[in-house]
């Protein structure tokens, strides 16, 4: 072990407090702070051994993309086109969504008609 980074937990929403072992540019072990207000010096299973598969030969390092069921050969592609097609389908349904939503409100404002009631509350609008 050559240094020990001060970090926390990315594996859940606690913010566990640790410190990461480094050796060579790589992780090779995790510790708790005692100290920590959070964790006082715990680590859960998660934060325990999730580091390990930093280290997995397994471990995509470079960006795919699948296509008609497969994936794109490694480093064929940039990191732009990944991202972008998972963005899309994310950009339609929120379009969808907020589209739905204006459309419920509408209904529910304006009675259905597509436009303003000609009455509120027993008052006339256009007077």
């Amino acid at each position: 072990m050559q240094r020990w980074m001060p970090s926390a937990s990315l594996l859940h929403s606690n913010g566990d407090a640790m410190d990461i072992a480094v050796r060579d540019g790589r992780i090779v072990g995790v510790r708790g702070w005692a100290g920590d207000r959070v964790n006082h010096g715990r680590l859960d299973i998660k934060d325990l051994f999730g580091w390990q598969a930093n280290a997995s030969p397994d471990r995509l390092t470079t960006p795919q993309i699948r296509q008609d069921g497969r994936l794109s050969a490694p480093a064929s592609t940039s990191w732009k086109a990944p991202l972008a097609s998972a963005l899309t389908p994310t950009t339609t349904v929120t379009a969808s969504a907020e589209a739905a939503s204006a459309a419920q409100v509408r209904r529910a404002v304006c009675g259905g008609a597509g436009g303003l009631p000609a009455t509120h509350g027993g008052r006339d609008l256009d007077a």
